[in-house]
Parts: structure tokens; C-alpha cells; sequence
């Protein structure tokens, strides 16, 4: 059988009179069309979750973007946004980042880098700088670039985050000893990697975050850990955090707040 258009089936509709048949068939197209945009957008729909987070209106007139989790649609005033991730491992524990974030995680949509290290590759370091130009990575256990530093601080809208890789703290992953070190540091907020263990917790009016290994790369802490990264949308006292976790090749999304 020859494959037909749809404006070739139109026109031999109309051609033979039959104006129910026609608008039967065109009711039909539009439902098939609709089946289709709907699978495409639930197979997409984490793409398209973060694409709404991440893109600014092209004009400065329109100061609100539009942002969809779980069917629920709201409008929120736009703040600079902070991708942080960290213990890549690549090539010694893992081969590469997901192509799932790669498609998240694109040039010139993102103001800040927060890289929690073990960066590994020259070609990792590469992209990590390729997404914006205020890029801060700190040294993990190992990495040989010396030009990292032990630990940053950087200041966002009312926020001071510092930023440190993790095997420094003793016990490992310890809240109370992280805690210690983020008043040792005086900031709001603690970044930590090391544990390949996703985490955002409140302690004493404080923040400690840890987005887990963007790669899932093994840890003696946690053998089987998930590949994720966290998403920051900063605006001056308050701080959405978006937890992105890679289960069975489907992107999960948790969101949670940070106040001053």
C-alpha cells in the first residue's frame, strides 16, 4: 500500500462529498496527533522539566517562567540558578557522564559550577568549564590538578556556600563533624562530596548538601550508588533545591527548600 498524506486524504474526502467521513477522519488525525505529542512529551518529560527551569524569557519584560512537576503547573519569579556535582571518577571508576545529564546540563543556561572534584579526565575538566564561566572546584582525594584548592567559599544573592570535597571530614560523612566544618567556615551552607550519597539536611539553622557522584561511580562508602547532581535556583533569601537521580535510565526529580 502507497503512504498517503493527510492533505491527500482530505482532498479525496471533499472530492466525493462525504462530509462526515471527512470530519470523522480529521477528528481521528487530531487524536492520533495528540497521542503522539503526549507520548513524546511523557518520554521527554524530564528534558523538558529542566529545560522550564533552566531558560529565560528572551525578554527582560517577562520575568516569570513556567516549571511543571508531577502534572502541577506554577509560576515562579527567576533567580540565578547553580549546578552542582561532583566525584567523576572518569576514566579510573566510570567511562562517562550519563548522556541523560548531558542533554540536562548545557552551555550558557547556567550562572554557577559548584564542583565538589575528583574531576579525573582533561576532557571532564573541559566540560565542567564549557557551562559557564564561574566555574569553583575544589580538590578531592584524587585529583592531581594542584591549582584546585582544599576548599571555596563563594557568596550567591544572601547565601555564603562553601565548597569542600569531603575525605578531609573524619568520620566521613558525618553530620556533626560536616556541621563543625561549616561553622569553621562561617558560611550557610556546606557543599560535600566524597560519599557518593545524595543528601540535603538541615542542621541548626545551617545547610548541609551532597550531590552523590554525577557518574554512579563505585565507592568503598557506598557500592551501588546512583548517578545524580543537584540543581540550585537561587534568589536572594531563599534557595530551591532540585535532587536529580538517575534510576533505571529514568530521571527522578526531588525538590526541597533552603530559607534565611
Amino acid at each position: 500500500m502507497n503512504d498517503i498524506s493527510f492533505k491527500e486524504i482530505d482532498t479525496r474526502l471533499l472530492t466525493k462529498n462525504n462530509r462526515l467521513t471527512y470530519q470523522l477522519t480529521n477528528l481521528f488525525i487530531q487524536l492520533f496527533l495528540v497521542y503522539l505529542n503526549t507520548n513524546y512529551y511523557q518520554e521527554n518529560k524530564n528534558f523538558w522539566y529542566f529545560i522550564r527551569v533552566i531558560n529565560k524569557y528572551k525578554t527582560r519584560k517577562q520575568k516569570y517562567i513556567k516549571m511543571e512537576d508531577a502534572g502541577e503547573h506554577y509560576e515562579e519569579e527567576f533567580g540565578e540558578l547553580a549546578v552542582v556535582f561532583g566525584d567523576f571518577h572518569i576514566p579510573m571508576r566510570a567511562t562517562d557522564i550519563p548522556e541523560q545529564f548531558k542533554e540536562l546540563i548545557l552551555p550558557n543556561k547556567i550562572q554557577y559550577v559548584l564542583c565538589t572534584g575528583n574531576v579525573g579526565s582533561r576532557d571532564t575538566y573541559d566540560w565542567i568549564k564549557s557551562i559557564s564561566n564561574q566555574c569553583h572546584i575544589v580538590k578531592g582525594d584524587f585529583d592531581e590538578n594542584t591549582e584546585y584548592p582544599e576548599f571555596k567559599v563563594v557568596t550567591i544573592g544572601s547565601f555564603k556556600i562553601a565548597i569542600i570535597h569531603g575525605h578531609q571530614i573524619v568520620p566521613w560523612g558525618d553530620e556533626e563533624a560536616l556541621y563543625n566544618q561549616l561553622r569553621e567556615l562561617d558560611a550557610d551552607i556546606l557543599i560535600s562530596g566524597h560519599t557518593h550519597d545524595q543528601i540535603a539536611s538541615k542542621v541548626d539553622k545551617k545547610y548541609i548538601l551532597n550531590p552523590g557522584t554525577i557518574t554512579g561511580a563505585y565507592s568503598p562508602l557506598k557500592r551501588n550508588a546512583l548517578p545524580s547532581f543537584l540543581l540550585l535556583e537561587i534568589k536572594d533569601k531563599l534557595i530551591n533545591v532540585y535532587l536529580y537521580q538517575l534510576q533505571n535510565d529514568e530521571i527522578k526529580i526531588k525538590q526541597t527548600t533552603i530559607t534565611k
